[in-house]
């Protein structure tokens, strides 16, 4: 079972849970929830990854999923594209990982810059 949320525009989201035989009951209550709170006729679908949070589908050709009526969906290519946002996902480094990175830049950064002073710099001894 996977978490959904549809939402748009900072407004309040509305999470819910699927299976993918369920998923079209599901999106069509949570987007007529979503309409009458907002009144707002199109949202984007987002899906919960357990390492990268919540990551707003996208198909292969990396567009995203704008709802305007869910009854009119291809639920087929809806689930190919959670899967391939989820695959995605996967392949994204953690935050952890994204800290080391930035660290191992900003080290090398600084010895560069080191490197730089003492070729251009010279103690003149009297």
């Amino acid at each position: 079972m996977k978490k959904y949320q549809l939402t748009i525009d900072n407004l309040k989201p509305v999470t819910f849970c699927a299976t993918n035989s369920q998923i079209k009951s599901r999106l069509h209550s949570a987007y007529i929830e979503f309409k009458n709170k907002h009144s707002l006729s199109h949202v984007l679908l987002y899906v919960y990854h357990p390492v990268q949070g919540w990551r707003q589908v996208v198909d292969v050709r990396g567009c995203y999923r704008i709802i305007n009526n869910p009854l009119k969906l291809n639920y087929q290519d809806l689930f190919f594209a959670v899967i391939h946002t989820l695959a995605e996902s996967d392949l994204l480094p953690t935050a952890q990982q994204r800290q080391k990175i930035i660290e191992k830049n900003r080290q090398a950064e600084r010895n560069l810059n080191a490197e730089i002073k003492r070729h251009y710099f010279h103690l003149i001894k009297k």
